[in-house]
C-alpha cells in the first residue's frame, strides 16, 4: 500500500473511507496560497472522529494527502486542462454534469480554494500530474475497491460510508449553492443509485432521532467514490456521510446545554489558532458530559447499521434476497457491537464557524 494512504482491512461488512482529511502536504505541491488557505479545503480530523470503527470490525480507508493536492473523490477525467502545460493523453470528460466541480476549480486537481483563491500561479505539467494520479488516486481507489471485495465476498453484502465534513455555510466556491446554510449531517446517495432507498431513509430517521437536522442528497448527493464501487442490486450500497462536526457541537452547546464560554482576545485567540485566521471569537471548551455527543450518535450509527438494513430488508424484493436471508429480511449482524466509548481523547481541532462567528479551538471527543 501506498505511503499516501492508509487500509486497515474488516471483518464485518462495513468499509468506511476518508478521502479529504488528510494533511501531509507534499514537497512538490509547490502551492502559491497559504497553507492556512489550504488547511480550510480539508475535511480535518474526520480520520479521529470514526477512529472506532475498525474496533467494531469496519474496514477504514484513509488519505494522507489532502484533497487541494489530488481529490480521491473525482474521476480521472474530471481534470482541469487549463492547469496543464500540455495536452493530457487520457480521457476528459464532456458530461456537464460531472463537469461541474471543475467548472468550481474543484477537479481531480484543485484551480482553487473553496472562497475561489487560486492554489498555483504556474501550470502543471502532465508528469507531475500523472505521478500525483499514480502515488495518490490509484492507491487509494484499489484500497476502496479492495475492502468492499472482500467485505462482499466474505458477507454476501457490503455497507460502504463515505465520510466527510462540512462547515457551517457553504463557501463562494465549494457547490453550486454558496452561502447555504447546512444541516448538521447530510447523507447523498445520488439520488437513491447508489444504496437502497430505504437503508438511506434509515440512517437519516437514526440521525434525526438524535435530535440533529438531517437532509438527503442536498446539497451533496455524493461523488465518485459512492458512484464507482455502489451496486445495490448485488447488495452493495453506499453512502456519503457528511458532518458538520464544528457547527453541530457549537449548536449543541449553545442551545441545547449549559456550558462554560470563555470570551478571549484576539492575542490569546492566536495563540491558540493552529491554522490562522484572525478573528476575535469565543473559546468554547466543552465539559465532559457534552464531549462524546457526535462520536456516540457516529459509533451507534455504525452499530446498528447492519441491523438497519435487517429491519428494512435493504429495498430488496424477492427477486434480489440477500444471500441466506428469508424472504422480507436483510442479512444478519456478522459481528457484535461494542457499546463502551474508547478511553482514548480525539481532538477534533480548531475552525472557523462561518455562520455564527463562533471560533473554535479545542474541542476534545472521548
Amino acid at each position: 500500500m501506498s505511503s499516501f494512504v492508509r487500509y486497515l482491512p474488516a471483518s464485518s461488512p462495513l468499509v468506511l473511507d476518508s478521502p479529504h482529511s488528510g494533511t501531509d502536504y507534499p514537497a512538490d505541491f509547490r502551492h502559491v496560497c497559504s497553507l492556512p488557505a489550504l488547511r480550510r479545503t480539508e475535511d480535518t480530523h474526520v480520520d479521529k472522529l470514526y477512529n472506532f470503527a475498525p474496533a467494531l470490525g469496519a474496514a477504514w480507508v484513509e488519505a494522507f494527502f489532502p484533497r487541494s493536492y489530488l481529490d480521491a473523490n473525482r474521476d480521472l477525467t474530471e481534470l482541469d486542462v487549463n492547469l496543464l502545460d500540455g495536452p493530457w493523453p487520457g480521457q476528459l470528460a464532456s458530461d456537464p454534469k460531472l463537469l461541474a466541480k471543475v467548472r468550481l476549480g474543484k477537479g481531480l486537481i484543485w484551480r482553487m480554494t473553496d472562497d475561489g483563491v487560486p492554489l498555483y500561479e504556474r501550470q502543471l505539467s502532465v508528469a507531475e500530474v500523472q505521478a500525483r494520479i499514480a502515488n495518490c488516486w490509484q492507491p487509494y481507489h484499489a484500497a476502496v475497491a479492495q475492502a468492499i471485495e472482500q467485505a462482499h465476498a466474505a458477507h454476501g453484502f457490503c455497507i460502504h460510508l463515505n465520510c466527510h465534513s462540512m462547515p457551517a455555510v457553504a463557501a463562494s466556491h465549494a457547490t453550486d449553492f454558496p452561502g447555504l446554510a447546512h444541516a448538521d449531517f447530510v447523507v447523498g446517495n445520488r439520488d437513491h443509485s447508489t444504496s437502497s432507498p430505504a437503508l438511506a431513509q434509515r440512517v437519516c430517521e437514526h440521525l434525526s432521532g438524535r435530535g440533529y437536522d438531517v437532509s438527503l442528497n442536498h446539497p451533496y448527493k455524493g461523488v465518485e467514490l459512492v458512484r464507482r464501487y455502489s451496486d445495490p442490486a448485488r447488495h452493495r450500497h453506499s453512502l456519503q456521510i457528511e458532518i458538520g462536526t464544528i457547527q453541530t457541537i457549537a449548536r449543541a452547546i449553545v442551545l441545547k446545554t449549559h456550558y462554560l464560554v470563555q470570551w478571549i482576545d484576539v492575542s490569546t485567540l492566536l495563540q491558540h489558532h493552529r491554522v490562522g485566521i484572525p478573528a476575535i471569537g469565543i473559546l468554547i471548551e466543552v465539559v465532559p458530559q457534552m464531549q462524546d455527543r457526535i462520536k456516540l450518535c457516529s459509533r451507534e450509527l455504525l452499530v446498528h447499521m447492519e441491523e438497519a438494513l435487517r429491519v428494512v430488508g435493504a429495498g430488496h424484493n424477492s427477486e434480489t434476497q440477500l444471500p441466506g436471508t428469508e424472504a422480507g429480511q436483510g442479512p444478519r449482524p456478522s459481528h457484535r457491537a461494542v457499546d463502551a466509548l474508547g478511553a482514548e481523547p480525539v481532538e477534533i481541532g480548531c475552525a472557523w464557524l462561518q455562520s455564527g462567528g463562533i471560533y473554535l479551538d479545542r474541542i476534545v471527543l472521548h
